[in-house]
């Protein structure tokens, strides 16, 4: 099998637990390291021990939804990447769409193509927005 994506630290969100497993299995074979977390409150605690590259994230789950869980990780870490898995693609409306805290949006079920394709998208936007803070701060203390 070829690796066409580096590793990436990943924190996996479902309340399904048989979800959970199987997208860490996923993703764990294509050399990811992965972490695990049954709801919303689980994962701010574990976002708030540790950086990962990519926040995968259900729609639907008790107590708090993907959505909120989204909006929650992104005041806190503006520049963490998010992908929301759903079951439903329509679930934004069109005022939704513009406010939507997700960098991608992915339908379930999801396949080993869709779960790769996702993981390159990731890892563009982080490379992307590492070289969009790398300028900022050149920008701030230019080198004399």
């Amino acid at each position: 099998m070829s690796h066409p994506n580096p590793p990436q630290h990943i924190l996996v969100i479902d309340d399904d637990h048989s979800f959970r497993n199987t997208l860490r299995l996923a993703l764990t074979s294509e050399r990811n390291t992965v972490e695990l977390a049954c709801d919303g409150r689980e994962a701010l605690k574990k976002l708030s021990k540790k950086k990962f590259d990519i926040v995968f994230t259900d729609l639907v789950m008790p107590q708090m939804t993907g959505i909120d869980l989204a909006r929650s990780i992104r005041s806190k870490y503006p520049g963490q990447v998010i992908v929301m898995a759903t079951g439903n693609p329509d679930f934004l409306g069109p005022n939704a769409k513009k406010a939507n805290p997700m960098d991608i949006i992915v339908v379930k079920p999801l396949s080993l193509g869709t779960i790769t394709d996702a993981l390159k998208r990731a890892h563009e936007i982080n490379k992307d927005r590492k070289k969009a803070e790398s300028l900022a701060a050149n920008e701030k203390n230019p080198h004399p």
